[in-house]
């Protein structure tokens, strides 16, 4: 629940043009998670990859069917 709730304070402090482009993009993540690339770091075992978009970029972890968002950045 404590993650619910900061992934909804997060998303609070996007500007209003920012908050529609990272919805958009995690929907088209969450359809197809391994289309983007794996950014972690060489030996890691954690499947860190990256999506953007013009001004959004979403760093997360595809786990068993799910999607779990590590961070999130916009541009502008």
């Amino acid at each position: 629940m404590v993650l619910k709730e900061l992934a909804v304070e997060v998303m609070a402090e996007q500007p209003e043009r920012a908050l529609g482009e990272l919805l958009e993009l995690i929907d088209t993540l969450r359809a197809d998670p391994r289309a983007w690339p794996w950014v972690a770091d060489e030996g890691s075992v954690e499947e860190i990859r990256e999506a953007w978009s013009a001004l959004a970029e979403v760093q997360y972890e595809p786990i068993d069917g799910r999607v779990e968002i590590r961070e999130i950045g916009w541009a502008g």
